[in-house]
């Protein structure tokens, strides 16, 4: 709901304000803290004095207190004791109501608790013989900075506050409107941003707090402006940003940072927060960044991300019929980061069940400009690296009219790169030590990139700028192009990844589009395995307007789909199905996995890929002799690295055998004594093998059913093995490199 009002309405109001709490306001106890330089407030207190110097003598109102340290700067620290406290007094100057000054008592509309220069506040006191903050119980001692009365925000930092700091407290229900300017501490705000912290020009600690349920155009729960901004230990939850229709100037009809907006800042930490349930919503225009919202223009500032969720975050742009086409941008459902200049960091963090939906089924969208709906989990406009996160579970869903046949497209359910910001933007991304799970797009805008995509418009030289992708997991992504990874014009290096069970009609593992320029992926030492795509005969990799894909020391195995050899470049890799693809090195054999079911794409050291990859080929990416596999291992165990993503960290069985015709052994070749046999008891096992044959070779156990209970490595024709611990009959087979093999069964008893 828009309120309007009137100047003439305001003044006499406010002029009535003054005249009936005008005597109380002058009467307030004169407040001094104690020897520490702290003042206690206590909603709940009974006697004493109230001036603050001991809890016995607390202040009722956390707003006395503040208006107190404006003028008394012997105040250090105020600690405040649980209970809801609201804003008393005007933030400052009115442009409409002249009797509207800071300090103006307001019966709410216009209040916010102003914060003062070098002035901690520590909420979660009991109230009743703390003498340190350590004592507090922040999670029982509920302190609440309510909004629930005002029109605006419930907390201000404006202009300098030195070492100023929120500690403790849960800040809630403050709804920001826009109306008109107000001037605090000499400075124009925007009456409509940032419903629970509103921050200009300033900086601020903000720790151990949670802030909920504010609303606002831009930041509902916090808006920080040319800003240095720490967040520890705090919760940002239920939190909107809410489009105004019918933009003012102190309102727009888009809707930025549901949780929080960060705009043109000088510093950004957040360590160990919870982001989770808040909203961007709009219905005319942009709806960006549900649960945070991070935009540099020209400034380097660095942005420090670890050890938080964000969780259930969403940003959702519903748009009616109309004859003006929309261009649509509609970003980031977890997190939006725009930083063009400056290298951003993300690690240890969590981004899940985010959401992103586009809902414009009635409506025209722009047909000659691109319409952007990216990230849903993370949308990424800035030179990142993200390391140790998992993103999962996210879901972007994009529906049209059909007919309007728009320009642009929907993309990156997990992650969304834009490039074209900057020297490069979200371009200069380097994933790290992440697993990407789980995520959706979906609808009928051309959902691409399940898991990421890559997306520019802008010339960028492949040569000189590649985003990268380094030791990570993507598997079980969706969409209707590249279930694991959508690529524009781009050229992403994939190293010691594994991308499994990914989906979708065309390119399961990578659609590739070129547009200014072809997209050329690099895939070196990834395993590929049970993607699945809409037939048989639907690529794999699928490369579009000249774009081509490398792939080297890479095992591609299991996967529904084709890859063709006329786009797809590769050298020393498996390739199933594929025995004339062309290049040095490739093979079309089992490469023999520890165990695909439970997930472990480790070798068997019977394997085809150990020791058949190329050094040269990887040093191209990395280095093969301090880096490490998917596992942590390092990456070349022996002289000559593995196919795939994991290394095989024992010797490799290299078959020597001359005599690579049989393929089969007469089961004869392998003798057990005692054969039935008791459980967990001893078994020799003797070879008689055709000549040519090395010793070297693995040995399986399989139960009845063909599930896999035991192996080892045989070096010697007559070789101890342990019996199966259950009763039944088993099978031993013992394969060579060269895929001859013999087996023979066992009763255990």
């Amino acid at each position: 709901m828009v309120v309007h009002f009137t100047k003439n309405i305001f003044s006499s109001f406010f002029l009535l304000i003054v005249i009936i709490l005008g005597a109380s306001y002058t009467l307030l106890a004169q407040i001094a803290p104690n020897t520490n330089g702290i003042v206690f407030v206590n909603k709940s207190v009974s006697g004493g004095n109230q001036s603050g110097n001991s809890w016995a003598n607390a202040v009722p109102e956390l707003a006395d207190a503040l208006l107190s340290a404006h003028s008394n700067n012997s105040i250090q620290q105020i600690w405040v004791a649980k209970g809801t406290y609201a804003p008393k007094y005007s933030a400052g100057a009115d442009n409409i109501v002249p009797t509207l000054q800071f300090g103006t008592p307001h019966c709410g509309y216009f209040g916010s608790l102003v914060l003062v220069n070098n002035v901690k506040l520590y909420g979660g006191f009991q109230n009743a013989n703390e003498t340190s903050i350590t004592q507090r119980d922040t999670v029982n001692n509920n302190t609440i900075l309510s909004g629930l009365d005002s029109f605006v925000h419930v907390v201000m930092s404006v202009g300098n506050v030195g070492s100023a700091e929120l500690n403790g407290f849960t800040i809630k229900e403050g709804k920001s409107y826009p109306y008109q300017l107000l001037y605090v501490n000499g400075q124009p705000t925007h009456s409509g941003f940032g419903g629970g912290v509103y921050m200009q020009n300033t900086n601020l600690s903000i720790k151990n707090c949670t802030i909920s349920d504010n609303n606002a155009n831009l930041g509902g729960g916090i808006y920080a402006e040319n800003s240095s901004l720490t967040l520890k230990h705090t919760a940002l939850l239920n939190n909107n940003a809410i489009g105004v229709n019918g933009s003012t100037a102190q309102g727009s009809s888009a809707a930025y940072g549901g949780g929080a907006y960060f705009l043109n800042g000088f510093s950004l930490t957040i360590d160990s927060c919870d982001i989770s349930n808040n909203s961007a919503i709009s219905t005319s225009t942009d709806a960006v960044g549900g649960g945070f919202y991070v935009a540099q223009s020209n400034t380097f500032v660095p942005v420090n991300i670890s050890n938080t969720t964000f969780h259930n975050n969403g940003a959702y742009l519903n748009l009616a019929s109309g004859a003006n086409p929309y261009i649509v941008r509609l970003f980031g459902g977890g997190l939006t980061i725009i930083n063009p200049h400056q290298l951003s960091y993300i690690s240890k963090c969590t981004f899940s069940n985010n959401t992103l939906q586009l809902s414009a089924q009635n409506a025209t969208l722009s047909t000659t400009n691109h319409n952007q709906v990216n990230g849903a989990g993370i949308f990424s406009g800035a030179p990142l690296v993200l390391n140790n996160c998992i993103v999962n579970n996210n879901k972007l869903i994009a529906n049209i009219n059909p007919s309007n046949n728009p320009k642009g497209y929907s993309g990156g359910a997990g992650i969304g790169v834009d490039g074209a910001r900057g020297a490069g933007g979200g371009v200069n991304l380097t994933i790290s030590n992440t697993i990407i799970e789980g995520n959706e797009a979906s609808g009928n805008f051309r959902p691409s990139g399940g898991g990421i995509s890559y997306y520019t418009f802008v010339q960028i030289l492949p040569t000189t700028i590649k985003p990268k992708i380094n030791n990570s997991i993507i598997r079980n992504n969706s969409a209707q192009f590249g279930g694991a990874i959508h690529c524009i014009a781009l050229a992403p290096v994939l190293k010691n990844t594994l991308l499994q069970g990914n989906i979708a009609s065309e390119g399961n593992v990578l659609y590739n589009e070129g547009q200014e320029q072809p997209a050329h992926p690099q895939i070196i030492n990834c395993t590929i395995f049970g993607n699945k795509a809409a037939s048989a005969t639907t690529p794999i990799i699928a490369n579009n307007n000249g774009s081509t894909t490398t792939l080297h020391n890479s095992i591609i195995y299991n996967n529904t789909g084709v890859l063709s050899s006329t786009s797809n470049i590769a050298m020393h890799s498996i390739i199933e199905g594929n025995t004339l693809f062309p290049g040095v090195g490739n093979k079309n054999q089992n490469p023999q996995f520890v165990n695909t079911s439970s997930g472990n794409f480790e070798l068997l050291n019977t394997s085809p890929a150990a020791n058949a990859g190329s050094n040269a080929l990887y040093t191209a990416a990395g280095n093969v002799n301090s880096d490490t596999d998917l596992a942590g291992n390092p990456r070349l165990y022996e002289n000559t690295i593995d196919m795939g993503a994991f290394e095989l960290q024992t010797k490799a069985i290299i078959d020597t055998s001359t005599s690579t015709s049989i393929q089969q052994i007469d089961p004869a070749a392998i003798k057990l004594f005692p054969n039935p046999v008791l459980a967990g008891q001893s078994i020799q096992l003797a070879l008689n093998l055709p000549a040519g044959y090395s010793k070297g070779a693995l040995l399986m156990i399989t139960d009845a059913s063909g599930k896999q209970v035991g192996h080892q490595e045989v070096w010697e024709p007559n070789q101890p093995i342990k019996a199966p611990q259950t009763p039944g009959t088993y099978f031993i087979s013992i394969q060579f490199k060269n895929g001859a093999k013999t087996s023979t069964a066992i009763m255990v008893r």
